[in-house]
């Protein structure tokens, strides 16, 4: 699952792809003061996150991390490049090269991100219902930035107990490396308008950044 909750008290903390849902995960398996919930209709019902968060409880508060898309959409990309590289090697790590990266991201290569922060129940009922609504009496979402879950979020919540862990299985680390040598920063910077799809980056450029740009100043932003 991709879109995962973990609640304690009043308090729920909203993990998505690329975005905390494994990190949050761990952190059900290692306290049992935190109770976990995947988003899945098809197996606990279309009402299930919502009896979960209680997102129209006013003592609720809903914390949403969140990162630059940008930063979201690089890692995807390696996750998609290790996932073929380690496909066309047989799973051989040590076969992999820089070469074998620079031909993958050959310059007519392009990708389209599959993850945005707009589809799960708590954006849905942010963007419908608390945002326009200046008498909104239900739950509280306070946005942040995803570098802060650790251990920022924990100590402002008086969670002693808690260590949220830096946890990322999306692609094999030794792959991810050999694709960093080759994928710099200088290069991303250079070459990310071109790898990422035009759609996509009007997307950001006109959509995302400017809504987070505004998000970031306004009373839903938690600074930690």
């Amino acid at each position: 699952m991709s879109t995962r909750y973990i609640k304690r008290d009043n308090v729920r903390i909203l993990g998505l792809a690329k975005n905390a849902s494994q990190a949050l995960k761990q952190v059900s398996i290692h306290n049992n003061n935190w109770e976990l919930h995947n988003e899945n209709p098809d197996e606990y019902g279309k009402n299930a996150v919502e009896e979960f968060v209680n997102h129209y409880d006013e003592n609720v508060v809903v914390y949403f991390p969140i990162r630059d898309e940008i930063e979201r959409a690089k890692s995807e990309l390696l996750e998609y490049i290790s996932k073929h590289l380690l496909i066309r090697s047989n799973d051989d790590v040590n076969s992999i090269t820089e070469q074998d990266v620079e031909l993958f991201l050959h310059k007519d290569f392009t990708y389209h991100p599959r993850f945005e922060y707009f589809k799960n129940p708590t954006m849905k009922i942010f963007l419908e219902e608390i945002l326009p609504n200046d008498d909104w009496n239900g739950c509280k979402v306070k946005f942040f930035d995803l570098k802060k879950l650790t251990p920022h979020l924990t100590e402002f919540l008086g969670y002693s107990d808690t260590e949220v862990p830096y946890y990322n299985v999306g692609h094999n680390t030794a792959v991810k490396k050999i694709i960093l040598k080759y994928l710099t920063d200088k290069m991303w910077g250079m070459r990310k308008f071109k790898i990422l799809t035009k759609e996509w980056s009007s997307y950001y450029g006109y959509i995302s950044q400017p809504f987070w740009n505004g998000i970031k100043k306004s009373k839903y932003w938690l600074e930690l």
